[in-house]
């Protein structure tokens, strides 16, 4: 596989209590995402690679501001300087300082992670595609729940495939490691 990460950014989407510690939802494949989440986050502090947190925020309800709910989770929660951007919709980029932080730190090249695959991780994979970032999409550190009509393992495996070669590069855990 020819690819490279130029100038790189890892994109951490809603990972927050409210999706990851679910009372009546069971996400799929909770622990290994998570762990694959923790491991991505590591490596790439150790590479200095900028890491943002993007936070779900509402007025009220699961991701009403400052209840536990609404916190990212403890074993990935930001450190030192990492930023975190509050988002109101689906989309990062929507009404939010993501892009502008993304320029001021020369960020091109997005590595995108979080919750949940079919509403905040397609909007924003597909927003910073048309914003011509190059996106890349770690296929084993998403997740989501199952819906009405698909099993969360089916909508994780038909965004992965609607992704690659699209608006994003679409590897593993284990291949990103290996770039970064």
């Amino acid at each position: 596989m020819n690819f490279s990460l130029s100038s790189p950014c890892l994109i951490v989407v809603d990972v927050q209590n409210a999706i990851v510690h679910a009372e009546d939802d069971i996400l799929h494949n909770k622990k290994s995402v998570m762990h694959n989440i923790s491991r991505i986050i590591e490596k790439s502090r150790i590479a200095g690679i900028p890491v943002v947190y993007i936070q779900h925020s509402e007025s009220e309800g699961s991701f009403a501001e400052n209840t536990n709910s609404w916190k990212i989770v403890d074993a990935i929660k930001p450190e030192g300087t990492e930023v975190v951007i509050k988002k109101t919709t689906c989309d990062s980029f929507y009404n939010t300082s993501l892009q502008s932080h993304l320029h001021s730190i020369n960020a091109h090249d997005l590595i995108i992670v979080g919750m949940q695959t079919e509403y905040c991780i397609d909007t924003t994979v597909r927003s910073a595609f048309g914003k011509a970032y190059k996106c890349t999409v770690i296929a084993d550190a998403h997740s989501t729940f199952d819906s009405k009509y698909l099993s969360a393992e089916h909508m994780i495996l038909h965004m992965n495939d609607m992704w690659s070669g699209r608006f994003a590069t679409v590897m593993s855990t284990d291949e990103i490691l290996k770039h970064i």
